[in-house]
């Protein structure tokens, strides 16, 4: 090995190192972000998010991609604010931004490259998993390192990376503040525990920006930014355009019940169709699904499961989720490839968590 392939090979182990050290599975079946607070945040194949975010556009009939920008560089925003392990950027020099490779490197979105700040700005990601979200939360880190206000805008195209220009401007805009959540949330008291030490068994880590899992690429998303992008999208609901309407969200206003059920939707067809095999043969053996299926990726834990029916309706109790609609929409999609019928979902909340309820959609001669 030559003195260069050494110092490349360091590098790598040391990103790996980072990425490993970062992101710490917790009792309750969420990812914790050690370098933000323990921010809590979803490990999703790359695209299958490219397939949840167009499923939910088709299911809202709605093009949401600057929706989903503005919503990436707010969380952006955010997440500097409380960082305080990686540095910050400063200046205009991306490849400065020490900091900022080590952090989205470790998230998986790619790497950095200035193309040009003199008449205009514009940069590159390569290897970017997602163009709003990279678009956005590369214009945070470029306002976090000048100081100043930009515009932005992206284009992308095969093999060509994420171009993002910029342009100066004066507009006064509050800083970002933390989402609130609208369901109970038991996180504080969540410890780091050792059940997840296989959650990056077969990491293979690329030096330009990315890693993938038994060789599918995956990123980290946190939950904050799925929350300002709900936000973001909820006054131009409708109605559902397409797909199914199983789901129904007691105590939600009509808006974001459309939204909880776009996304749970979404999430459960790219569940069902990628071909599970998924069996039941107790009751008890839902919790062994669910770590499978909900804790390895961050959604959640399920706390208790008791029946309800004699046709395989179940209920959860849910102490806590990265999101109720994902952690429903993928329970669904178990739930229908374990009985080979379609399912309907009913969440209710109380003081001490969720309870998720699922059945059969028709009633089933016994």
């Amino acid at each position: 090995m030559g003195f260069f392939d050494f110092l490349k090979s360091k590098t790598k182990s040391s990103e790996e190192d980072i990425l490993k050290n970062r992101w710490k599975f917790t009792s309750n079946g969420t990812y914790a972000d050690r370098y933000r607070q323990d921010e809590i945040a979803w490990r999703v194949v790359s695209n299958s998010f490219e397939i949840w975010f167009q499923g939910i556009e088709q299911r809202t009939g709605q093009s949401l991609g600057r929706r989903l920008a503005h919503a990436a560089a707010e969380s952006e925003e955010f997440l500097l604010s409380i960082g305080s392990v990686l540095a910050k950027p400063k200046g205009r020099i991306p490849s400065n931004w020490l900091g900022v490779h080590k952090d989205w490197s470790s998230r998986g979105l790619g790497k950095i490259q200035l193309l040009e700040d003199e008449d205009e700005i514009r940069l590159i990601v390569n290897n970017h998993p997602n163009g709003p979200i990279c678009a956005g939360s590369l214009a945070a880190n470029w306002e976090c390192g000048t100081g100043q206000r930009h515009r932005f805008r992206w284009s992308e195209s095969v093999g060509q990376g994420l171009v993002v220009d910029l342009t100066l401007d004066d507009v006064k805009i509050p800083k970002s503040q933390k989402s609130n959540l609208i369901w109970n949330d038991f996180s504080s008291s969540t410890n780091l525990t050792e059940e997840g030490h296989d959650t990056f068994a077969d990491l293979e880590f690329f030096d330009s920006g990315f890693w993938t899992i038994m060789g599918r690429r995956s990123l980290f998303i946190h939950r904050d930014l799925l929350l300002k992008f709900e936000e973001y999208s909820l006054p131009y609901l409708d109605r559902i355009h397409e797909g199914r309407s199983d789901y129904s969200w007691n105590g939600l206003d009509d808006n974001r019940a459309l939204w909880w059920t776009a996304m749970a939707d979404s999430i459960r067809e790219i569940f069902y169709y990628a071909g599970y095999h998924i069996f039941v043969s107790k009751t008890e053996d839902w919790l062994r699904i669910a770590r499978r299926h909900l804790s390895q990726d961050g959604l959640g834990k399920i706390s208790s499961v008791a029946s309800i029916d004699n046709t395989g309706g179940i209920e959860f109790s849910i102490e806590n989720t990265l999101h109720p609609a994902l952690l429903s929409g993928t329970l669904l999609g178990c739930w229908e490839r374990a009985y080979g019928r379609r399912g309907r979902v009913i969440l209710n909340q109380n003081p001490n968590g969720i309870k998720l309820k699922i059945f059969s959609l028709n009633e089933i001669a016994e």
